[in-house]
C-alpha cells in the first residue's frame, strides 16, 4: 500500500526565501523569533482553491528603534477585495531588550491560531481595515 499524502494546508514564507509548508507550533515561534532588518517579514498562505486570497503577514516595524523594543505590523486578508486588514503592535518600554516581549509574543498567538484555524485568534489585536 503506498503513503496517503495530503496537501498542506497552509505554507510560510520569509522575506530570504525560506519556505516552510504545514509548520508546528514551535516553528511558527521560531520564525518570528528569527526576523530581524535582513530578513524583516512572513507571510504565511493557506493552501486550497477554496482557500485562496486568504493570507497572514508580519513585518517589523522599522520605525521603532529595536533598542527601544520591539514592533510589528501584521495584516490579514479573508479572501475579498473587502477584508484587508492590519494591526500595529508595539513594546513601549526600553526594559523589553531581553528576550521577553509582549509585542512579540501576542504576535506569536496570533499567527499560530490563524494558522490553525482555532477559535478567535483575530479577538487579540485592535484590528483597522484597509481599503483599497
Amino acid at each position: 500500500m503506498g503513503a496517503v499524502t495530503t496537501a498542506p494546508r497552509f505554507r510560510v514564507s520569509t522575506a530570504a526565501a525560506r519556505v516552510l509548508e504545514d509548520p508546528t507550533d514551535t516553528q511558527l515561534r521560531d520564525l518570528l523569533a528569527e526576523l530581524d532588518f535582513r530578513d524583516p517579514q512572513l507571510l504565511v498562505e493557506r493552501q486550497g482553491a477554496s482557500l485562496a486570497g486568504q493570507t497572514l503577514q508580519i513585518r517589523m516595524d522599522h520605525k521603532l528603534d529595536p533598542d527601544d523594543g520591539r514592533g510589528y505590523i501584521v495584516e490579514y486578508r479573508g479572501g475579498g477585495p473587502n477584508m484587508h486588514f492590519r494591526a500595529t503592535v508595539r513594546d513601549s518600554s526600553s526594559r523589553w531588550r531581553a528576550t521577553a516581549s509582549p509585542a512579540a509574543d501576542l504576535v506569536a498567538k496570533t499567527l499560530r491560531d490563524w494558522a490553525f484555524e482555532r477559535e478567535g485568534w483575530h479577538g487579540t489585536m485592535m484590528w483597522e481595515r484597509i481599503r483599497a
